[in-house]
């Protein structure tokens, strides 16, 4: 994980121009296609960055419970 593309960022985007396309084209089942497509991307993309964010938060929470912040000898 860690580009756009491997998340699903680059799926998103090819529908949206499929979408794009199909609308330019008055094409009403292309569009309504396109639609149903970027709906099931979007879901998977959404899922993918909850998992990077439940990582990015793990990995933060790990790395202050292995360096807790020191306090000043002056300060209790």
């Amino acid at each position: 994980m860690g580009s756009s593309s491997s998340i699903g960022a680059q799926r998103v985007k090819n529908v949206c121009v499929a979408f794009r396309a199909a609308s330019e084209l008055n094409n009403r089942a292309g569009c309504l296609r396109a639609l149903e497509v970027l709906e099931c991307e979007y879901c998977y993309l959404k899922s993918k960055l909850h998992e990077l964010l439940e990582i990015e938060q793990q990995r933060t929470l790990a790395a202050s419970v292995r360096y807790p912040q020191q306090q000043h000898p002056n300060n209790p």
